[in-house]
């Protein structure tokens, strides 16, 4: 069986999809630079002691850790839509691309 390609419609959904995509890699890294910039304050302006300051780096790590798997699923998701797309000829790019 060939591929026939999106119809106008899925060609709108699949970019307001990639676009959704878009906007919640922005608003995870945006969470990341956050949470970073949040406990290292927190951790400056306190005195804790070395045993509970390596917990909450650690902590922050695997958060951090977790936010970047996210990021990186999201990023997957982005490139395999986009690649559809110039694959069946449905994108701009690719028409730039032959």
């Amino acid at each position: 069986m060939s591929l026939i390609g999106p119809n106008e419609k899925d060609i709108e959904k699949l970019h307001a999809e990639i676009n959704q995509i878009i906007n919640q890699r922005f608003l995870l890294t945006t969470l990341a630079v956050t949470i970073f910039g949040t406990i290292t304050s927190w951790l400056l302006n306190k005195d804790p002691t070395v045993q509970f300051a390596m917990w909450v780096i650690f902590l922050l790590i695997v958060l951090l850790f977790i936010i970047f798997f996210f990021h990186y699923r999201l990023r997957a998701a982005s490139k395999t839509l986009s690649t559809y797309l110039i694959v069946t000829g449905a994108s701009v790019m690719g028409a730039r691309l032959d």
